[in-house]
């Protein structure tokens, strides 16, 4: 996810809670029980018993040494072996780590941030070998945290169906500590652009040698991410030419494809300037200002990176923002997706991947007040390289994402018994709470281009002819809009994040649909158990390669559709040349 300014980041946050609903504390959690421990490498681990939903809980185990002093913006290095003598306290919250603030009682804020979570049922032991869901949060690439997704009531749901899974969350560093570009990182030896991927395939490395010891299966992982997490996943699924060292067996990415929008190099002018931004931001002006970066205090390196976010006030580019992305490093992330895709270099593995139908309106633009200022958004946010076709891709996009506003976002949803319509006031051009001109327009274009698009591309690429596991691909779009109690919904349509309420504990002031209340979390427990969202279900849900068909999740209409919307437009951004302006 890209393109969104600090003050928007919080009011969504704070408005729709995309990163609330926080667990409990786990010491107020604890039972009189003798507390859950596990012998490791690296020590013996103290965890929780959480009797309200029959778990044990082991927080902010360590997985990598703290990446402070030489090793900021280096790759994670992994820990030394302890004494199982050692015990750590794994009955709190690691930190979090650093990005815009976040206090909270439940956690702290640091670097030493390289911390997961594990989640399984009471009484699990190491003989049971259960099925592993990793979870990846999203955030922007900008923020987020292990300690916002709660999945107390989804172990549990497992546990009820007679299909138990554990539970790891992983945590991996943000914003320019986990995503810093520029030459003299790009050139350096002991620094790297993608920290934060780079985290997150160390900590599966430590998930697959240890998960065992938890009572998980190491040869049953499934990667589950949303948004940046989303990305984050199918960015490890393209890593290293498709190489996943065989870490992990399956995926679900809600929400995110290879890209968060357009890619950029270690190298490109916007990421380069905001690599000196930064460090003049904390007065590093002279020599080397890696070296003088590594040793700046890390609470100033963060107040001058969301400074730099903030700066464009709703418009894109967000200088900054573009620098503290995955980057295409030509080292893991080895070439662009419309360079690597077609030759199918991607994991071969069984994939859900889903979008919802209102992506945009969260991040669509409220200053935009006439087409042409729309147009001028589009050429200064997507054009990311200049091409002899950049003029004429341009056009086909200001074409197919018309000034109409009932072809905008939020699209047009019938309501149902339990779903919310989007019904009313589609030609309106101020679409509350945000209003603006092109609001709906930029909210349309904002959504495939980041998301939608990216989606296609993927699914194309994980159903090529040679792929085993091409038969094992589903996709869905969640058209669901819950009501509060008055028996509206949200004015945002099913807007991005909304479905997490489904699989994590979310509370929002809305009622879910219980059939699909019960049946989502049993597709996801059926994938994780059975590489298959259907025999658990009970969905008839076609596998994408039959007619690239989509799983329509709403209530009291959830139906298989076909995934045409858009198409047109979606190709005008992803094909061959328009890629290459793109950045795709």
């Amino acid at each position: 996810m890209r393109f969104l300014n600090l003050p928007l980041l919080v009011w969504a946050v704070t408005t729709f809670g995309i990163a609330s609903a926080l667990p409990q504390d786990p010491l107020a959690v604890r039972s009189a029980t003798a507390s859950p421990t596990v012998k490791l490498h690296q020590g013996t681990v103290r965890g929780t018993i959480d009797t309200s939903y029959g778990l044990e809980q082991f927080f902010g185990i360590p997985y990598a040494k703290p990446p402070v002093g030489s090793l900021r913006f280096a790759k994670p290095q992994p820990l030394d072996s302890s004494s199982s003598q050692t015990l750590i306290d794994a009955t709190r919250f690691g930190d979090i780590c650093m990005q815009p603030p976040a206090p909270s009682p439940l956690y702290n804020m640091s670097e030493n941030c390289l911390n997961l979570n594990v989640v399984r049922p009471k009484g699990t032991s190491a003989k049971d070998k259960l099925p592993v869901m990793v979870w990846i949060y999203g955030g922007a690439f900008l923020q987020g945290g292990t300690p916002s997704y709660n999945a107390s009531e989804l172990v549990q749901k497992s546990v009820e169906i007679g299909k138990p899974i554990v539970f790891v969350a992983i945590s991996y560093r943000v914003g320019p500590f986990g995503f810093i570009g520029g030459s003299e990182v790009a050139d350096s030896d002991g620094a790297t652009s993608n920290a934060g991927l780079h985290d997150q395939r160390l900590a599966l490395k430590w998930i697959r040698h240890n998960v065992a010891k938890f009572g998980g299966d190491k040869d049953k992982i499934t990667l589950f991410g949303e948004s940046a997490g989303a990305m984050s996943v199918a960015l490890q699924n393209f890593a290293n030419d498709g190489d996943n060292e065989g870490l992990w067996h399956a995926a679900i990415m809600d929400s995110g494809g290879i890209a968060p929008g357009p890619l950029l190099t270690p190298k490109h002018p916007t990421v380069e300037q905001s690599f000196k931004n930064l460090a003049a931001g904390v007065g590093c002006k002279s020599g080397s200002l890696l070296k003088c970066l590594r040793s700046a205090n890390a609470t100033a390196v963060q107040s001058v990176a969301n400074a730099l976010t903030a700066q464009a006030g709703g418009t894109f580019p967000i200088p900054g923002a573009l620098a503290w992305l995955p980057l295409v490093d030509y080292e893991f992330i080895t070439d662009y997706p419309s360079v690597n895709l077609p030759q199918g270099k991607l994991a071969d593995i069984p994939v859900i991947q889903g979008n919802n139908l209102d992506e945009g309106p969260l991040f669509a633009q409220k200053q935009l007040n006439n087409s042409a200022q729309f147009e001028q958004w589009v050429r200064t946010a997507a054009v990311i390289y200049n091409t002899s076709y950049t003029e004429q891709a341009l056009q086909k996009v200001f074409k197919l994402y018309p000034d109409i506003p009932e072809q905008g976002s939020p699209y047009y949803n019938a309501e149902t018994s339990t779903c919310a319509g989007t019904t009313t006031n589609l030609t309106s051009r101020r679409y509350p709470p945000l209003a603006s001109n092109q609001y709906k327009r930029s909210a349309a274009f904002f959504g495939d281009f980041t998301f939608q698009a990216h989606r296609r591309t993927y699914l194309k690429a994980a159903t090529l002819g040679w792929k085993k596991n091409r038969d094992k691909v589903w996709s869905f779009e969640f058209q669901q809009n819950d009501k509060y109690a008055n028996g509206t919904g949200s004015p945002l349509g099913a807007y991005h994040g909304s479905e997490l309420k489904y699989f994590f504990v979310r509370p929002d002031g809305r009622v879910k649909d219980p059939v699909l209340q019960d049946k989502m979390p049993r597709a996801y427990i059926s994938f994780v158990n059975y590489h298959n969202p259907t025999v658990l279900s009970g969905w008839d849900w076609p596998v994408y390669r039959e007619g690239s068909k989509l799983l329509q999740l709403k209530g009291g209409n959830t139906t298989v559709i076909e995934d045409t919307y858009r198409k047109e437009a979606m190709e005008a951004l992803t094909n061959e040349k328009s890629a290459k302006v793109f950045g795709f």
